[in-house]
């Protein structure tokens, strides 16, 4: 009952937090840390995932795949893989393996 308590009491404090004042301390530090996050995103897009994949047309469908990924969950890599081949040209050699990866790893939790 104590631990009912507790998380109740708990969540009156978050709701009593003024975040209006800790956007002004941390903005800077949450531009920081989004700028960091695409940088290193895009030099592990670039030179990672793009040339293990084989460096050609289905290693960049790949790697706009893992962008999409990096940018929420595999729903988004599908959608960034559909637009990029619908202007660009099918990789049907990209969407079996990418879709297949999800596929197992899923089967393995």
């Amino acid at each position: 009952m104590e631990i009912f308590l507790y998380l109740y009491s708990y969540q009156w404090l978050l709701m009593s937090m003024k975040l209006w004042e800790l956007v002004e301390l941390a903005g800077p530090f949450i531009n920081y840390i989004n700028s960091s996050n695409n940088s290193n995103g895009f030099i592990c897009l670039l030179y990672v995932t793009f040339n293990i994949m084989g460096r050609d047309y289905d290693a960049a469908v790949i790697a706009t795949g893992h962008c999409g990924f990096g940018l929420g969950a595999t729903p988004n890599a599908i959608a960034n893989m559909e637009t990029f081949t619908a202007t660009n040209g099918p990789s049907v050699k990209a969407f079996f393996h990418y879709t297949n990866s999800w596929i197992s790893i899923y089967r393995l939790r």
